[in-house]
């Protein structure tokens, strides 16, 4: 993932702007750091991701994957292009 921008950053998450290597995808990262999380917690991060996956609707952002890194976790996200 190439990071274009970030957005966000709020405790332990941040939200960047990124583009995806392997396809060129661009989206919106919500990156948790996962040196200050639990399983637990990684568990509620993924439950967040299956939510999301289940809604259809023009109102609610689509969600692509959930991506591990090194350092954390990541829910990639449509990029809606607003601040």
């Amino acid at each position: 993932y190439e990071v274009r921008e970030k957005l966000h950053v709020s405790g332990n998450r941040t939200m960047l702007r990124v583009q995806r290597q392997a396809d060129g995808l661009t989206g919106v990262l919500k990156f948790f750091d996962t040196d200050a999380h639990s399983h637990a917690e990684i568990e509620r991060i993924k439950n967040e991701l299956s939510c999301l996956k289940a809604v259809q609707s023009p109102h609610v952002v689509t969600v692509h994957d959930l991506v591990f890194f090194e350092r954390g976790v990541g829910i990639l996200m449509e990029d809606f292009e607003g601040e």
